[in-house]
């Protein structure tokens, strides 16, 4: 498990750019920054928990890993992916914070919150078993979420439950 905690930003953003992407990040928070975070991982799977008790205001690079965010307190604003439209979110809310290939921007106002990172490979390593329901007795793999299954389990995973 790791634990960071500081109440510098220029810590912070070390921090930040050696542990997810580089980034520049700002406060329009008058006095210290203090930030607050504690990650578990296991090979390419990192769940993280941030407690940033501060406004910052960041311009992040491609993370190169799919990474989810659930926000508990505080708000997420003015995030955007690329040039895309702005986008806010408040507790309760679980977004991607951008594909793994492009750079994102926004302002942390003061939350708290968990994101879950992992690499895309990931997913063509999905192993789903699905055995058909519609009387071909068949069963197959599906190995990668990407793709649609095919053949007998493309008919059952459509299938609406009649046979």
């Amino acid at each position: 498990m790791l634990v960071y905690r500081s109440d510098d930003l220029g810590e912070t953003e070390e921090f930040l750019s050696a542990n997810y992407a580089p980034m520049r990040i700002g406060s329009g928070t008058d006095g210290p920054s203090p930030a607050t975070i504690v990650r578990s991982a296991a090979e390419s799977l990192s769940i993280d928990h941030l407690d940033l008790r501060f406004s910052m205001h960041y311009e992040a690079a491609p993370l190169g890993k799919i990474c989810l965010c659930d926000i508990e307190s505080g708000r997420v604003l003015d995030h955007s992916v690329g040039n895309g439209p702005a986008e806010s979110f408040g507790p309760g809310r679980l977004f991607s914070l951008a594909p793994p290939d492009r750079p994102y921007v926004g302002t942390i106002d003061r939350a708290r919150y968990s994101i879950v990172m992992f690499d895309p490979a990931l997913l063509d390593e999905l192993v789903v078993s699905a055995t058909a329901t519609n009387g071909c007795g068949c069963s197959t793999t599906i190995r990668s979420a990407r793709r649609p299954p095919g053949g007998c389990a493309t008919r059952s995973v459509t299938s609406t439950g009649t046979s």
